[in-house]
């Protein structure tokens, strides 16, 4: 029988046409007189790379690179430093706790590496997993030092960071944020008529799709980028509830008896609801006719569209209605029967759906103010031609809450022949894959998870192998847009590997992708605003770019070769990023990226929950 998903390749991935990319729019002194004058030799190598540098591109920063919060106890840790020339003599640092003074060690700089993809000559330095709870620096003779701290609860504040970001980017309440000094009176109240008749509703029916969230450095709403980034939150949720029982987040709805966490995915998911066609069918997104041009969410006020409906977008919402009708059920039972009721309604509009491998309602000019979200020369990935993939998530999600035959036969249908990709919103059933791996619904379907073992192992082998030949320890080798978010999903993907088979490497590989992504990469930056040390300052965020106040926790896109933007570099691999709010191709943050991170961060707190938390 034909694989009901076009062009699967054998390897367990599907390929894209040409080269993919996900869419957006624009979108101390020395201790010795040898310490000294190896310094010396080591800052002045640094210094160089400015000079060596190729027009454009950042130069590393004159200290050792180190994942800026620092680490677990017990998690072996690392550090690199870049240098021009290939230098191997012999240099020494040490680790100071800096409360007592003390040095608690003197390592090797190791033996350099010249990384394929960056071209940088990269020196490793081993902290090893023994440091005692505490803060530090690392220093090394002639340069500047680096702070990181060991601790049970390094990584807390990133967490918040990165959840209360959707709260920041709440559409229509007005904003008025004591904690970040960020407001703004009431914006898109009028959100939004109809750009295209319909077979249920005529040109400018208005839909009241006010709430939601702000996609990203714009203002446009998604229902793709929105589902699976609270599906990738509610996800981290399901495997640890007791860690988002405290509402620790000062959103208005903290005190409430209910996880902050739930409270602000309902936002996304309550705007959704305003999506949905009385038959089931969702509404893909809702933007502007152009896009807006240097204004406060309040100040953009030209009337914004909804444009049409879907059958991708109608499964992505029906898979994270059913998700969180599950989820919910505890705390609000009525909200939870409305969404399962959505879930429902979406499902039987796509089951009425034959004769085509999806529908997608588009004209012309519908993507002048907003992005595409559909096939296009862009984003040409096999996935994007069909739909199979979304309603294989919502399937499982409604068999997951309800326990109902029928989706578990869909499942049993397309599990066998679905390749594993990466979880976004081009294909989001490697959620509907993870389940079999650990979810108790789906412990007696060996049949069905024996396939997903041995594609996401096969995935893992290709990741573990990049990861080893990257200085910088990247296992993403896929420099396009939003591959810091890719990064992160690949440390996941890496964690469902060390689940599976217990292989330390898989482990290491993914905390990784953390260290990289938190500071230890050819920038020395933490891609988290406000959070670390040495953070992205000029995130590509239409607010930002006009009030000039830091907005906490957007975690930007990263290194793109092709910088669409034309401000950063291109064709540099992971040098093709720089901090400029312009850079719209690799400095913009997206509600989804957080979400990613946030799901590697809960994959990570619990060793890939191969153990439970405090443990």
């Amino acid at each position: 029988m034909r694989s009901p998903f076009p062009e699967t390749d054998p390897r367990g991935t599907t390929p894209a046409l040409t080269a993919p990319q996900p869419d957006r729019r624009w979108h101390r002194s020395g201790y010795t007189s040898v310490a000294l004058v190896m310094g010396m030799a080591v800052a002045s190598a640094l210094a160089q790379t400015t000079a060596a540098t190729p027009s454009g591109v950042t130069p590393a920063p004159e200290r050792p690179l180190i994942n800026q919060l620092g680490s677990k106890p017990g998690w072996p840790m690392q550090a690199r430093l870049v240098q021009a020339t290939r230098d191997h003599r012999p240099l020494k640092a040490t680790v100071v706790n800096t409360r007592t003074g003390a040095v608690e060690r003197e390592l090797p700089v190791g033996p350099g590496q010249l990384d394929a993809d960056s071209q940088d000559w990269i020196r490793p330095l081993d902290l090893g997993s023994s440091l005692p709870i505490g803060r530090y620096e690392l220093r090394v003779p002639g340069l500047e030092p680096a702070a990181f701290e060991v601790g049970e609860q390094v990584y807390r504040p990133l967490h918040r960071a990165l959840l209360r970001a959707f709260y920041l980017q709440r559409c229509g309440p007005a904003l008025n944020d004591p904690e970040s000094g960020l407001a703004h009176p009431v914006c898109h109240a009028d959100d939004a008529t109809l750009a295209h008749t319909d077979e249920v509703h005529a040109k400018g029916h208005a839909l009241g799709a006010g709430g939601g969230w702000h996609d990203a450095g714009d203002y446009g709403k998604y229902v793709s980028t929105t589902a699976v980034a609270i599906a990738r939150v509610l996800a981290v949720y399901e495997r640890d509830p007791a860690r988002y029982a405290d509402d620790d987040t000062r959103i208005p709805e903290s005190g409430n008896r209910v996880p902050d966490l739930l409270d602000e995915m309902r936002i996304g998911l309550d705007w959704m609801l305003t999506m949905q066609r009385p038959d089931g069918a969702v509404y893909r997104k809702l933007g502007g006719p152009n896009w807006p041009h240097r204004k406060a969410p309040h100040e953009d006020v030209v009337p914004r569209l909804v444009y049409g409906v879907s059958s991708p977008e109608t499964a992505k919402a029906a898979a994270t209605w059913a998700q969180a009708a599950r989820l919910y059920a505890q705390h609000d039972p009525k909200t939870a029967a409305r969404y399962l009721d959505a879930a429902r309604n979406s499902w039987a509009w796509l089951e009425a759906q034959t004769g085509s491998t999806q529908r997608f309602d588009h004209v012309e000019g519908d993507d002048n103010g907003s992005g595409p979200y559909r096939a296009n020369a862009i984003d040409n990935e096999v996935s994007l031609t069909h739909d199979r993939d979304d309603r294989l998530w919502a399937a499982t999600e409604l068999y997951l809450s309800t326990r109902e035959r029928p989706f578990l036969q869909r499942m049993e249908e397309w599990i066998p022949d679905a390749p594993l990709n990466l979880f976004e919103w081009k294909d989001p059933s490697a959620l509907a894959m993870a389940y079999l791996l650990w979810h108790p619904a789906l412990k007696d379907r060996d049949d069905l998870a024996a396939p997903v073992r041995q594609r996401v192992l096969h995935r893992a082998r290709t990741l573990a192998e990049q990861h080893r030949r990257s200085g910088w320890g990247i296992a993403n080798a896929r420099f396009v847009w939003g591959s810091n978010k890719m990064t992160a999903e690949e440390g996941i993907t890496l964690c469902m590997a060390y689940r599976i088979a217990g292989n330390p490497q898989h482990l290491a590989a993914a905390r990784d992708q953390l260290h990289y992504l938190l500071g230890r990469n050819h920038f020395g930056k933490s891609f988290v605003s406000e959070v670390g040390s040495d953070a992205v300052r000029e995130v590509s965020h239409l607010w930002f770019q006009i009030t000039r106040k830091p907005i906490p926790g957007l975690f930007v896109g990263g290194p793109n070769t092709l910088e669409q933007s034309n401000i950063g570099p291109k064709g540099r691999g992971p040098l093709s990023w720089i901090d400029d709010n312009r850079s719209y191709a690799t400095n913009e943050f997206a509600v989804d990226y957080n979400a990613s991170l946030i799901g590697l961060l809960g994959e990570l707190e619990t060793d890939c929950h191969t153990r439970q938390p405090g443990r």
